[in-house]
Formats: C-alpha cells, structure tokens, sequence
C-alpha cells in the first residue's frame, strides 16, 4: 500500500509504507490501541492481527460511505474511531472470539452511531458460516 490507512495520504518513506500508516498517523493509532485497551465493554480477539485488519476495513468503509460528519455535532467521521463490544446480537467478525456490536464514536462530542445504521455492507468481515450438512444416506 502507497497511502495511509488511516488519512489515505501517500506514504513517502519505505518504513512507513511497510506499516501502513505515515509518522504522525502511527503515533494516533498507537494511542487509539492504547485508549481500546482501556474500554469498559472488552471485546473478545482471537487473533489479534486479523481483528485489526477487519476495524481497518469497517473504518476505510464508513469513511467512503454516504454519511460524513456526525449527525449530532457535525464533525468529520474521520476524526472518529470504530469500536466495538461482545454482543450476542453483533456480527460475527473474523478476528473476535464473540459477535462484536460495532460503532462508530465521534472525537468531538462521543455521540455513538451503531455501524448498521450507517448500512454498510460487512457480510464480506463476517467469519464463514458452516454450511447445513447433508444427511449420509446408509446403503443397503
């Protein structure tokens, strides 16, 4: 990837083209990671990795959606953070033990915007469903 995962501007240095994200924008996420550590709701990651690249995409997919600033104070969606909780009614994503109840937060007044709302589509983040197995019929 040329461009920042977070702020989509072009990467200059190989460093930071091997993160994905130029120095300034590092520092933020590495302070976001930091601030989830602390959430009160946990979520359960059973890969750490993976649950990392699949709030990457939900982020890079709220912020190509319709919705660009947060209905409740106008600030930019871009200033905000995805997050998420354990909810037996949330997707199941890859990377997360349990469904997660994803939400978009805003930076400036903390106005919380469940993802559904914003009807993007994640069947793609969603861990494979088994499919319904087919009876073995015994032969005679």
């Amino acid at each position: 990837m040329n461009t920042c995962n977070r702020c989509n501007r072009p990467l200059k240095d190989s460093a930071s083209v091997k993160r994905g994200y130029g120095p300034k924008c590092w520092k933020k996420v590495q302070l976001e990671d930091e601030e989830q550590r602390k959430i009160y709701e946990p979520c359960t990651i059973a890969y750490a990795g993976l649950a990392n690249h699949t709030m990457r995409e939900i982020r890079k997919r709220v912020l190509q959606g319709d919705r660009t600033e947060c209905r409740a104070c106008g600030e930019p969606l871009e200033t905000g953070e995805i997050q998420s909780y354990d909810h037996d009614g949330g997707l199941d994503l890859k990377g997360f033990g349990q469904p997660q109840w994803v939400y978009h937060q805003c930076s400036k007044c903390k106005h919380q915007l469940s993802i559904w709302k914003l009807r993007i589509d994640l069947s793609d983040l969603e861990k494979l469903k088994p499919s319904k197995s087919l009876k073995m019929v015994e032969a005679v």
